[in-house]
């Protein structure tokens, strides 16, 4: 949906789930001016059965002069606006309405009861960010809204554990780009912990536990503040013995869980969505993540066993079923076969056609960032499901041909470059072009039967993931080259060789 199809309507509510949170107020208030600013008076309300705020709540409401409302009654309007909430879900009041709208980011559990009105981008860190890209689209600046930019960005800095589960390039884009209050922000930053969070605290260290097989630790915080959950969890990692923890607290129906990583081996985005895997969902990035898990897909699989005990044996069952691979060493060719990449239609882009050569950049992309510096010998590589990987020109030259085309990005998100010096930044869709393979690249390959990182040579500090199903994938010409290809792209992107 867009945010102008709102302008239809006269009587319009504006309404964020019972106890609220700041994206929440964030998102909410965002409408608020968005309309205001287009001629419309509407309402911003929350309701439920304690209208009591957290003192950073109640400071957000003063301080960015956000007009909200506790109600328990609400005269019927025009159009109701759910806005970080679905309607219908048990932590959101119902109200009659004529019509409503859903502008959420959190995950559908039934598409048939969202309404025709709607914008849900579920792997978004914030609501905040779904209703900044709706700006963007609508052209609607708040570059001189600093109050607007500020509660945008708190929005975000709360909902994604003060940026530490900031993971989606949305959620990074709105981030480098507001200009917030520093000093609101600042006074914001520093009352997210009340008193009676202090014992939960307290009680959740002196009741974790420790693997010390797999260097993994676990424990639970009793609360209802999910950030409470990354302070525990921050503090965990700083023992000496542990690689890894995990934090879960249970809230209503639903557990929410922390995780963290200090070894490069170990992604705790990845562990996290191993954890919630048929029960849940998750996200984040290399040493910071969290999910949701859901309590009645817990009991239906697991029945009464202890939640603690299943979050246990899911963390043994992962250090166990994971095997790591170092570009450059050597490697056991038992299983390998000779394949050849057929002739298929893929993208290249040079950034040297933008950047210098030596300055360093970041390559924002759906799989993540990427750093990189600028190489005379070395083009990016845009694989055929859209995936971007560095690759040396002569290696290019030699496997694939430029058909003269531009190249057409299909993905939801388009990727870009960003000099961190200058902050220049440029989309590849201005400079990636279309390109076809030549079927003269020879990879010896094999399917994997369990988790598997490789280290590659273009990045020893980040791993690519390959599960059960994946091939691994190792250049005829380069034995140091080991890399992960999806199994969809493989089965369609290779033929085994005939002896």
């Amino acid at each position: 949906m867009e945010l102008s199809s709102l302008l239809n309507y006269s009587n319009i509510v504006i309404q964020c789930h019972d106890d609220p949170d700041a994206d929440a107020f964030a998102s909410g208030y965002a409408v608020y001016r968005w309309l205001a600013d287009h001629g419309k008076q509407a309402r911003f309300i929350y309701g439920g059965r304690n209208g009591h705020l957290k003192p950073n709540l109640q400071l957000m409401k003063e301080k960015l002069k956000i007009p909200v409302d506790y109600v328990t009654e609400l005269e019927t309007p025009d159009m109701l606006v759910m806005t970080d909430c679905q309607y219908g879900e048990r932590n959101v009041q119902q109200f009659t309405a004529s019509e409503v709208c859903v502008i959420d980011h959190h995950q559908v559990r039934d598409l048939s009861a969202l309404p025709a009105m709607h914008e849900v981008m579920e792997n978004y860190g914030s609501c905040a960010t779904v209703i900044y890209g709706m700006f963007r689209r609508e052209g609607y600046d708040i570059s001189k809204d600093i109050l607007l930019q500020t509660a945008l960005y708190y929005g975000l800095y709360m909902d994604t554990c003060q940026f530490q589960e900031l993971w989606h390039p949305a959620d990074k884009d709105m981030w480098d780009a507001l200009k917030p209050d520093e000093g609101i922000l600042n006074v914001l930053k520093n009352t997210n912990v009340a008193p009676s969070d202090l014992s939960a605290i307290g009680e959740a260290f002196s009741s974790h536990e420790v693997d010390s097989e797999h260097r993994f630790a676990i424990t639970e915080v009793r609360t209802l503040d999910r950030n409470i959950l990354g302070i525990v969890s921050d503090t965990l990692l700083q023992i000496d013995v542990i690689n890894a923890c995990v934090v879960y607290a249970q809230m209503g129906d639903i557990f929410r869980i922390s995780a963290r990583s200090c070894t490069k081996e170990i992604r705790a985005d990845e562990l996290v969505q191993a954890l919630a895997e048929g029960i849940g969902s998750a996200g984040g990035h290399m040493k910071k993540a969290a999910g949701v898990i859901f309590s009645d897909a817990v009991q239906q699989l697991y029945g009464s066993t202890a939640f603690r005990d299943i979050l246990k044996e899911r963390l043994r069952q992962y250090f166990a079923g994971t095997d790591i691979v170092y570009s450059g060493q050597e490697l056991d060719m038992s299983g390998y076969s000779e394949y050849r990449k057929l002739p298929v239609h893929a993208g290249a882009a040079d950034l040297n056609s933008v950047f210098s050569p030596g300055t360093k950049v970041m390559l924002r992309t759906l799989e993540g960032d990427i750093d990189l510096t600028i190489n005379p010998d070395q083009l990016l590589m845009i694989g055929v499901s859209g995936e971007i990987y560095p690759i040396k020109r002569s290696t290019f030259e030699k496997n694939y041909q430029l058909t003269g085309k531009e190249y057409c990005f299909t993905e939801d998100y388009i990727p870009a470059a960003r000099d961190y010096a200058t902050g220049k930044q440029i989309d590849l869709s201005l400079i990636a072009k279309e390109c076809i393979g030549l079927g003269s690249s020879l990879v010896y390959a094999k399917q994997l039967s369990k988790r598997t990182h490789v280290f590659t040579i273009w990045d020893d500090q980040k791993y690519i993931y390959g599960k059960p199903g994946d091939w691994i994938a190792v250049q005829k010409d380069n034995p140091d080259d080991v890399y992960i290809i999806a199994e969809n792209i493989f089965v369609s992107t290779y033929s085994k060789e005939m002896s």
